[in-house]
């Protein structure tokens, strides 16, 4: 099995960056396939942001969530049990990995957990010995372009291929990242 997970985090723009540096993932979108791609299940969560719970008009627009959306979103550790339970349902712990797309996602999921303090050893262990493997960065080796250069959507146009779904939409992003792996590990 392969599970492809992409995460959306509270935003602001460029002139608000600076003055908020706490982004909070809000949203979580996974999917799971057999060796073949072929899709198994999809899951997605959106998650209450405490130390910025007010999202900006930026971050609303650019993801599509509202603000009454991540008002009743679930608390950062109880999506994140979820998330392991699903993940349960399709990996043996000890083999999993996670496919993301840029090292923010990575960096944000390794700080949320530390934040929140979640205690889940089995998940955590995979998080932090290799079980998260960043797909943009297998991309920009085997394409030979600078990191800062590509996006998901920039990826798939190399590759000929569209975006399908709605762009900055967790599990949208998670099953674009599939055409990705699939055209890595056929060329």
């Amino acid at each position: 099995m392969l599970i492809f997970v992409d995460l959306e985090a509270t935003c602001w723009d460029k002139n608000e960056k600076n003055k908020r540096p706490h982004a909070e993932i809000i949203e979580i979108g996974a999917v799971v396939t057999g060796q073949d791609l072929i899709e198994i299940s999809k899951f997605s969560v959106v998650i209450r942001p405490e130390i910025e719970p007010v999202l900006s008009d930026y971050c609303k627009e650019l993801t599509g969530l509202s603000q009454t959306d991540v008002e009743n979103g679930m608390e950062f550790n109880r999506a994140i049990s979820h998330l392991y339970q699903w993940i349960l349902k399709y990996e043996n712990m000890e083999n999993t990995v996670l496919y993301t797309w840029g090292d923010y996602d990575i960096f944000l999921l390794k700080r949320s957990l530390r934040r929140h303090k979640y205690k889940n050893k089995d998940f955590l262990s995979i998080i932090h010995k290799g079980g998260l493997i960043n797909l943009q960065e297998q991309f920009m080796k085997f394409t030979k372009l600078p990191s800062s250069s590509c996006n998901l959507v920039k990826a798939l146009q190399i590759i000929g291929e569209n975006y399908h779904g709605k762009m900055h939409r967790s599990v949208d992003d998670a099953e674009n990242m599939i055409k990705l792996y699939r055209y890595l590990n056929n060329n």
